[in-house]
């Protein structure tokens, strides 16, 4: 699963999906839930008589919607929905743009794009169409994801295809920076069919309320950073990261040796192991992605005195003689870490 086929550099990749029986989530539904799950399987079957349901969306790794692609699609696949996934390229100024776009969405106080920016996106957007709608049918529904698929829309729709396009970003209220980024997007995603939304409070004012539907993200209870971890193994996983708060003397053998196992075989230490020791880990756990200003998740990040206190507490989160600040400069220092709490 998880393939690229290759196609125009310049325009869109085919990511390979395979296929998952939604049999082996059947343990984590209630009774209920499963009827619900096969009666929509049904339905959706029924809708799309015989079409494909394609998304495409900017990244084939990284990021929400690429890992909701890889886990939560294969499931639609294997209850028998023709159902595919397009990456869209582009150059490095073009993902400097729809960065600046994704915060002002957020409401950052970030520049404000300019006319010349439309230039830009519009290219991009005109060379992932050319070849996506070569592959579209009339009739097949198209998911766009997130800004950087906008100018996609247009092409789209006028090849005969049902576009939804959704948007995961936004703020719970809006201000100068929300409006820039919805009066530079919507010129290109209003003709869309419907427009999906994770919550009410990001739903510009101006677009129709009969085309938009929520939808809140969803996770696989299967995947590797959602299943349990037996105790050797997470700790394991905190010794490698360096953090005190699993010492050598819980180990009947080397902790170093399993880890190691841990990361996909390989006996190598990680090349960060050494400057992560090397910061006091002493009064926080370490969590399997970056902080950002944006992500607020429940616990993960906390020192674990404070852990599962919820939101970001005012002024950052003292950590002893340390301050452990919600900022977008604070990241694990390197990959591998991340990747070791979830690739067992």
């Amino acid at each position: 699963m998880g393939g690229v086929v290759p196609s125009d550099p310049a325009s869109l990749l085919e990511i390979e999906l395979g296929s998952y029986p939604f049999a082996r989530i059947r343990g984590e539904l209630s009774a209920g839930a499963w009827e619900q799950l096969m009666n929509a399987g049904e339905d959706a079957r029924a809708l799309l008589g015989g079409h494909t349901l394609w998304s495409i969306n900017s990244t084939a790794r990284g990021g929400g919607i690429a890992e909701m692609q890889r886990t939560l699609w294969p499931y639609w696949r294997d209850a028998g929905l023709d159902a595919r996934w397009l990456v869209l390229r582009g150059t490095p100024a073009f993902f400097r743009l729809t960065k600046r776009l994704h915060n002002l969405l957020h409401g950052s106080a970030v520049a404000h794009p300019a006319i010349s920016d439309h230039e830009l996106f519009a290219r991009v957007g005109r060379a992932g169409a050319a070849y996506a709608v070569d592959l579209v049918s009339p009739g097949d529904v198209v998911i766009l994801q997130d800004p950087q698929t906008a100018a996609l829309v247009a092409p789209l729709k006028r090849a005969g295809a049902v576009v939804v396009w959704r948007c995961h970003v936004g703020a719970d209220g809006p201000n100068d920076a929300v409006e820039a980024a919805w009066h530079f997007l919507l010129p290109y995603v209003e003709e869309a069919d419907a427009f999906i939304f994770t919550r009410r409070a990001f739903v510009p004012p101006t677009l129709d309320p009969r085309r938009v539907g929520l939808l809140t993200p969803a996770i696989d209870p299967c995947s590797y950073k959602n299943r349990g971890l037996e105790a050797g193994r997470g700790r394991a996983i905190l010794e490698r990261a360096g953090s005190p708060a699993s010492p050598a003397r819980w180990w009947s053998r080397s902790p170093a040796g399993i880890a190691s196992r841990i990361r996909s075989g390989s006996s190598k230490p990680s090349r960060c192991t050494s400057r992560i020791r090397e910061r006091h880990w002493s009064s926080r756990v370490p969590r399997s992605t970056r902080w950002r200003t944006t992500r607020r998740p429940v616990g993960s990040s906390l020192t674990p005195g404070q852990r599962g206190t919820g939101c970001r507490p005012p002024g950052g989160i003292a950590s002893g003689s340390r301050r452990c600040r919600w900022t977008t400069s604070r990241r694990m220092p390197c990959s591998s870490t991340r990747s070791s709490a979830r690739r067992p």
